[in-house]
């Protein structure tokens, strides 16, 4: 269903409520599913991939002998999923949406051949669906390609600690979001495992000691589209109940990125406050590097091409294996708006001018890039998307809060089919 943004002059200060972090969220599950559920986990976040992975892990672990998990558009669900079927005592197939049965699990699907399991992609070069047949007789070592998802690295991790031996990963062609592996290694710490990261190999020892008690951190990719959005809209302040500083959420780096803004962020009992400060340098054209936040390029590419600031990005290759080829929906949206995109040697660039869109941007159904757009009715008046039903993968309460920051959301047209 089609979906019009409009723009409304908001207050000057707002409190916006966060999902939690679905990445921890998803890391703590995995741990707590394969530990017997011992741990309380409070505030897990409400995204569908959550909600995916949770009722996912219960089937696995029912005891049954043969399942099917539909992932939907779960990557991460069915990746970590992946590992925790190999091993088990059980048959598993897993499907998902058409762009899940493309994206890519190879590398990972080697590694768990190694590690002993069966696993085998269903559909042409190497697409979903898949079959995974687990065993409990595993490898103590495997290695992994590293290089395409920091998922496949974190699934062997999350599983290693339940195997005889634990296991040692050796790590090919490392690339980028290593802080999503960080963040795989400070979940297994607070189970109580021990693990070791040296160079290319991380070493997983057998064992874990599960905590009474768990609360997920607030979501930082989440909070990118809201603030970045108050920045456009000349507000003031923003509060955001749930945050904290020196998080290991890749996407923090957002604190870095609006101080040089002007912003200036300050701690208080329930989280994290900003406030739009007296910016005393001039903005310069910039090189970023987002390879360890390839979730946040969305929010800022469009944020910084609306500013009219001149930035090049680097590390952005994993884009076109998310949800949708991000970097060509984003280079399809900013022309269509009187701008240019273009890539050149592993740089990702854009400029040109910026006018309102005469006929509605497609989203491909990905729940960052509709967040994105969304931002584009803050200059323009009112901007026209394809959809707004994708964001409930990652942020179910977009909408609402949203409007604390002057965007309001209008679906016409009808239900296709």
């Amino acid at each position: 269903m089609s979906v019009r943004i409009s723009h409304t002059v908001p207050e000057k200060s707002a409190e916006i409520f966060l999902p939690a972090s679905k990445s921890e969220s998803n890391r703590y599950l995995v741990l707590n599913a394969l530990a017997g559920f011992t741990t309380v986990i409070e505030g897990l976040s409400e995204a569908r991939d959550t909600r995916i992975l949770e009722a996912g892990l219960k089937e696995l672990l029912s005891g049954k002998e043969e399942v099917s998990i539909d992932c939907k558009d779960g990557g991460a669900p069915l990746r970590f999923m992946m590992a925790v079927a190999a091993i088990l005592p059980i048959r598993v197939l897993f499907t998902g949406t058409a762009r899940l049965l493309e994206r890519p699990v190879e590398p990972l699907l080697e590694a768990l051949r190694e590690l002993g399991a069966g696993a085998e992609a269903l559909g042409e070069e190497g697409r979903g669906p898949w079959q995974i047949r687990g065993t409990t007789e595993t490898n103590s070592s495997v290695s992994v390609e590293a290089s395409e998802s920091s998922q496949f690295v974190s699934a062997l991790m999350l599983v290693a600690p339940f195997l005889r031996t634990g296991l040692e990963i050796h790590l090919k062609n490392a690339g980028f979001s290593m802080s999503y592996i960080q963040m795989t290694g400070e979940a297994l710490s607070r189970f109580g495992a021990r693990y070791v990261w040296k160079e290319d190999r991380i070493r997983v020892e057998p064992g874990v000691a599960p905590p009474d008690y768990l609360r997920p951190e607030a979501d930082w990719s989440s909070a990118a589209f809201p603030l970045l959005a108050a920045d456009l809209a000349g507000m003031d302040e923003l509060r955001f109940p749930g945050l904290r500083l020196g998080s290991l959420q890749g996407d923090s780096f957002l604190t870095r990125y609006v101080r040089y803004l002007g912003w200036k962020d300050e701690a208080f009992p329930e989280g994290l406050m900003f406030r739009r400060g007296i910016r005393r340098w001039e903005i310069r054209p910039l090189t970023l590097n987002l390879g360890n936040m390839p979730d946040l390029a969305p929010p800022a590419v469009i944020h910084a091409w609306l500013k009219g600031m001149d930035i090049r990005y680097y590390g952005l290759e994993s884009l076109a294996r998310k949800e949708s080829v991000r970097d060509r929906v984003l280079g399809e949206a900013i022309t269509r708006c009187g701008g240019f995109w273009k890539v050149d040697d592993g740089c990702w660039h854009y400029g040109g001018g910026r006018k309102a869109p005469n006929a509605e941007l497609n989203t491909q159904e990905d729940h960052r890039m509709a967040m994105a757009f969304c931002m584009m009715a803050i200059p323009f008046g009112s901007v026209k998307l394809s959809e707004i039903g994708s964001v409930e993968k990652s942020f179910p309460a977009f909408r609402r809060e949203m409007e604390k920051v002057g965007l309001v959301m209008e679906t016409f047209g009808h239900e296709a089919g």
